[in-house]
């Protein structure tokens, strides 16, 4: 009678965690087999956010790194728990969780708005990423000349890039104009006449 009692409430289902069932989609007659998956439960007092970030900060962002969100007029403060290298989309992944308190009432999948802490502002000079990158590998730029309508092959150092901008370390200054289209047909050229259409 022992086994059997045993066999019998061995049939309930037992939650391995305190929380509060947030998905639970069951049918009469389904089969449940060992240690599958049948619900969701949730920690209110628990919650973390995940942000997608873009690549171009990947090398700015590290564990415990500080961030805030604001929820009905109050801030509430994060930090970083864990990084997922992988870039998809050119962005990549961070969790994050609350350091001390969490809002109220906050559900899962929730958006959330976040203000990130990426260390001081610094000044950088940022060109448009363009079809030129792939074919000098970023070593080099077309400069334009006003005064003498010509473009110059010039040697640049460039740094962090994303889909829209790359940074200049050096070879460029601010107001410099360059040749941001394909190089394809000047690749073993030095300098470009560049004339108007009448």
């Amino acid at each position: 009678m022992e086994f059997a009692r045993e066999n019998i409430d061995n049939l309930n289902m037992k939650a391995p965690v305190n929380g509060k069932l947030s998905g639970f989609d069951l049918e009469i007659g389904q089969s449940i087999s060992r240690g599958e998956r049948i619900g969701q439960i949730d920690e209110p007092s628990a919650f973390k956010l995940e942000a997608n970030i873009d690549e171009f900060y990947l090398g700015r962002v590290s564990i415990g790194q500080l961030a805030s969100t604001e929820q009905n007029g109050t801030t509430f403060q994060l930090s970083v728990s864990k990084i997922y290298p992988q870039i998809v989309n050119g962005t990549f992944r961070v969790d994050l969780q609350f350091d001390q308190v969490q809002p109220e009432n906050i559900r899962r999948g929730q958006a959330m708005p976040t203000k990130f802490s990426l260390g001081e502002p610094v000044n950088t000079l940022l060109i448009p990423n363009g079809s030129f990158y792939q074919d000098t590998g970023g070593h080099w730029l077309f400069v334009i000349n006003k005064n003498t309508n010509t473009a110059s092959r010039r040697n640049i150092k460039l740094g962090r890039k994303n889909n829209q901008f790359i940074e200049v370390l050096s070879g460029l200054t601010s107001g410099e104009h360059f040749i941001s289209s394909t190089y394809q047909p000047y690749t073993d050229i030095e300098q470009i006449k560049i004339t108007k259409d009448n």
